[in-house]
């Protein structure tokens, strides 16, 4: 993944199959109760798969070592609208880390992420001049999260999350 700012959920696709379908069925039937408003997208959330609906291709995430895939992300919405998101692995399942900081908001079914600062660690982090705007589409179901935007080539990309636990 490139160590810019200019896409940091930037992800390859792959074919459609019956196990991505499945996977994101199970991931919005989640019941689990976990904060008063079912709505609210605080919380640490890891990476799980990433879909292209208009080109119809789904990754899943993190793979397996050597395989393509989505990296390991984590992306940390914190109770005072800070915003950590931290990479650990590339699309081929690489040692790639960088990380980025910022804050979040919430309007409507819109997520905004702004990102300020970015670096490989938390204590090599340079400003990001000006600061990158990101905005979503969010549901939350359960212990799921899902995000929507159109990428820079106009397609739909739905990025699914689960709620993380350390």
């Amino acid at each position: 993944m490139p160590r810019t700012t200019s896409r940091p959920f930037h992800h390859r696709d792959l074919q459609v199959g019956a196990p991505a379908v499945l996977l994101l069925a199970v991931l919005f039937t989640v019941s689990a109760c976990r904060t008063p408003d079912p709505h609210d997208p605080t919380g640490k959330w890891l990476e799980l798969a990433t879909e292209n609906v208009t080109q119809e291709t789904f990754v899943e995430c993190p793979g397996e070592s050597g395989s393509l895939s989505c990296g390991t992300v984590t992306l940390e919405l914190a109770d005072n609208a800070k915003l950590d998101i931290i990479q650990t692995t590339d699309e081929a399942s690489e040692p790639a880390p960088w990380r980025a900081k910022g804050t979040w908001s919430v309007a409507d079914n819109r997520l905004t992420l702004i990102l300020t600062d970015e670096g490989p660690t938390a204590d090599s982090l340079v400003p990001i001049d000006p600061p990158k705007e990101e905005v979503f589409v969010y549901t939350v179901s359960g212990d799921a999260l899902a995000l929507s935007a159109e990428n820079d080539q106009g397609d739909t990309i739905i990025s699914t999350y689960l709620l993380y636990e350390d």
